[in-house]
């Protein structure tokens, strides 16, 4: 797979968002065009908010950076849980299947629960938890359908909305969609996106950096969804070696641009 190009799209009506992606507004709100990691503090600040509206791009993973470029679960949850409504995902059939197995494990949890081998003891052990009355008590009585709907694209266009209200993204060719309002034509956009790493790591240590016995580095101040600050984790260092905990998603880059050799790393925890 070839790396998609960095696109900028030049038309008023178009928002070219920091991080990679686009939104049109249109009669039924943002229509948003890939989804790069943390594009929800691109999105969280604009008159209308987060889209509810999500269009694949026609690669969702950008194989040079290794990271997803349809990364769709914190504005899914801002929608649902803040603004109580469902997200809106365009994509083909393909990426339904795909999506619907990704989403599921990450918003109610894996299928099989296993973890007795990671205890001395097993089921007997002390403190020995049951994940999966936890987990569904958290789901409640929620199912994938109360949080996203997926609208497939059939014959190379999809629609949404009624007779008197309605848009449509449409394939133009293998390069573009094109999105309508009400039979009107707004913007062509591509249909692969860029991503674009977006953080402030201060001063870059003058010297390579050495790493201790013992230690801790933290990456980033805040959460994911503040616009105003890198998203946390953290770096523990045992016996000069370090242990990536919970890494945001530029972390690689991160290290690079502190002088801080990522071959150090030999170990993440999610």
């Amino acid at each position: 797979m070839s790396k998609p190009p960095h696109n900028t799209v030049t038309n008023k009506d178009i928002i070219n968002l920091p991080r990679g992606g686009y939104i049109i507004d249109t009669s039924l709100g943002y229509v948003q065009f890939g989804s790069p990691p943390e594009t929800i503090k691109d999105s969280m600040g604009l008159e209308k908010s987060t889209p509810r509206i999500f269009v694949l791009p026609r690669h969702t993973f950008h194989i040079e950076k290794g990271i997803s470029v349809g990364e769709l679960e914190f504005p899914i949850y801002f929608n649902f849980f803040i603004r109580q409504k469902k997200t809106y995902i365009v994509c083909t059939a393909e990426q339904k299947e795909q999506f619907i197995t990704v989403l599921k494990e990450s918003v109610f949890g894996p299928d099989l629960i296993d973890v007795r081998n990671e205890y001395p003891e097993g089921e007997k052990s002390e403190g020995f938890p049951d994940l999966e009355s936890e987990m569904k008590h958290f789901a409640g009585n929620r199912t994938l359908d109360d949080l996203v709907k997926f609208c497939v694209f059939k014959n190379d266009r999809v629609r949404i909305g009624d007779r008197n209200n309605e848009i449509e993204i449409k394939k133009v060719d293998d390069n573009q969609f094109e999105l309508f309002d009400n039979k009107k034509s707004l913007a062509k956009v591509p249909q692969d996106i860029e991503f674009k790493i977006i953080y402030d790591i201060g001063t870059r240590l003058k010297e390579p950096f050495k790493p201790p016995i013992m230690g801790i580095t933290c990456l980033g101040p805040s959460h994911g969804f503040d616009p105003t600050a890198n998203t946390s984790g953290f770096l523990l260092w045992l016996n000069h070696h370090g242990i990536m905990v919970d890494p945001p998603v530029n972390s690689t880059e991160w290290l690079q641009d502190s002088n801080v050799n990522p071959k150090l790393i030999n170990a993440v925890i999610l």
